[in-house]
Order: C-alpha cells, then sequence, then structure tokens
C-alpha cells in the first residue's frame, strides 16, 4: 500500500495541521498586541503601530486577568456539576 493516506486520515492530518497553524497565528497576534514595541517585524510581516499608554496597557491587563478568573470559576462550576 505504501505511506500514502486514506482520505479519512488525509483530513484528519489536515484538519490537525490547521488547527496548530491556527493556535500559532493566534499566539503570536496576541504577544504582538500586548507588545509595548513599535516596530514589529516577524518572518515576513512587519507592523508599525502606536503603543497603549500606561493607564491603558494596565486596563488591558487588569480586563485579561478577569476573564481568566471568569473562565476558571466556570470551569470549577462545571467540575463541581459533573463530580
Amino acid at each position: 500500500m505504501g505511506w500514502w493516506l486514506n482520505p479519512l486520515e488525509l483530513v484528519f492530518v489536515a484538519g490537525a495541521s490547521g488547527a496548530c497553524i491556527g493556535g500559532f497565528v493566534a499566539l503570536v497576534c496576541s504577544n504582538m498586541r500586548m507588545s509595548r514595541c513599535t516596530r514589529i517585524k516577524c518572518c515576513c510581516f512587519e507592523c508599525i503601530r502606536e503603543n497603549l499608554s500606561e493607564r491603558e496597557y494596565a486596563e488591558e491587563l487588569e480586563n485579561q486577568h478577569e476573564i481568566e478568573g471568569q473562565l476558571n470559576q466556570r470551569k470549577q462550576q462545571q467540575a463541581l456539576e459533573e463530580g
């Protein structure tokens, strides 16, 4: 038969690859958003932007922590309901 993938395996490999690439792009974009740099260059992409003020940056971090806290609370509630 050889190393060729059947259609089901091909769909699975393509889906897994797409998910990995999408996760990597999301991670890079998230880190670039919180960066304090005015010029960001990654591989062949380049971005020149305004930085957030110190107050805006602090608010963004606070909002991110609140969202993470809410997600953790939901996970704990779901664990209690299931267990």
